[in-house]
């Protein structure tokens, strides 16, 4: 049986136009013979390489949205949930198909990610089974953003036991073999996903094969991510996914600034103290200790250190 490429992409923007605008260069991309000429050359013949299956907020069009031209992102189908719906479209596809051989690719329809990554996506994953993108440069997110996602990100290494650095570049893929096990073991709905991708591939001890890539500098792109409701979902998540205590996650949280020096957002550290997750965690407490970077840099008087383990913990504002 000749295996198949599977592609997957999602052109979540702002406005409907812009989503348009994303599918048709994907597709345009696609009806070009160069295109075909390249995947022929990776041993995938016409025929064997699926037509994209476009992941967009309109896909469940809800009741009571706001008009077409201009919408919130809350009614419209996120974008997890998306992603793995096009999984189930692919499996309904060929229910009677041994998909082991296969490939399913998945990567933003955004202009960021180049189409040049899927063809070394598609060489990598000849020798392995997971292949996550791992971003070369700093374009693509906020500075801001990176932090936040670095953290993310060390959460789940430090809970595995495995470093992950790069993990939700918007770029992955991973042998069709796994595909019945992954639909039903993702459950995250939005952001989440690749998170949740990473953490379910770990659970049958397979850790991913990172390429690194370049993100292309989009002037014009609008991030449909809202930071406020969705890195609070992603933490409430990560929590739930990876079983975190509410004290594991203080001794992840004192770690990362540790051993990182990274000094988390204000508005980021704000989602600790106003909700259930971990008010063992003072806002104050964090911006305190973290002018110097290092926990075991405070001098406040207040400041009470306990060794645990290889480090430090600050004390002060705990309950």
């Amino acid at each position: 049986m000749q295996a198949k490429i599977h592609i997957i992409n999602a052109v979540y923007a702002n406005d409907t136009v812009k989503e348009e605008a994303n599918y048709k260069r994907i597709m345009s991309w696609w009806s070009q013979k160069s295109t075909m000429e390249r995947f022929l050359k990776l041993g995938f013949p016409p025929g064997s390489v699926e037509i994209p299956e476009i992941a967009s907020r309109e896909d469940c069009w809800q009741i009571g949205c706001a008009g077409k031209t201009a919408y919130n992102w809350e009614g419209l189908i996120p974008k997890g949930l998306a992603i793995r719906n096009k999984l189930i479209t692919i499996k309904n596809k060929y229910s009677e198909r041994d998909f082991s051989n296969d490939i399913i690719i998945y990567f933003d329809g955004d202009e960021q990610i180049t189409f040049e990554s899927v063809y070394q996506m598609v060489e990598k994953l000849k020798n392995c089974d997971f292949v996550m993108a791992c971003r070369g440069n700093k374009g693509g997110i906020s500075d801001s953003r990176r932090i936040v996602e670095d953290f993310e990100n060390f959460i789940v290494s430090e809970s595995l036991c495995c470093e992950m650095p790069d993990l939700q570049c918007g770029c992955w893929s991973f042998s069709g073999k796994y595909l019945d096990y992954l639909l039903n073991e993702l459950s995250g709905q939005g952001f989440a996903i690749e998170l949740d991708l990473a953490i379910s591939m770990a659970m049958k001890e397979i850790y991913p094969n990172y390429m690194h890539i370049s993100i292309k500098d989009v002037s014009d792109i609008t991030t449909t991510y809202d930071s406020s409701k969705m890195d609070l979902e992603k933490l409430k998540f990560l929590m739930k996914k990876l079983n975190l205590s509410q004290k594991r996650l203080l001794t992840i949280f004192q770690r990362h600034l540790l051993k990182k020096g990274q000094i988390l957002p204000e508005q980021y550290v704000v989602l600790f103290s106003h909700t259930e997750i971990i008010r063992c965690i003072g806002k104050d407490t964090y911006i305190e200790c973290s002018e110097k970077k290092k926990i075991n840099d405070c001098n406040s008087k207040d400041c009470k250190r306990e060794e645990l383990e290889d480090w430090h913990m600050c004390k002060k504002g705990t309950s």
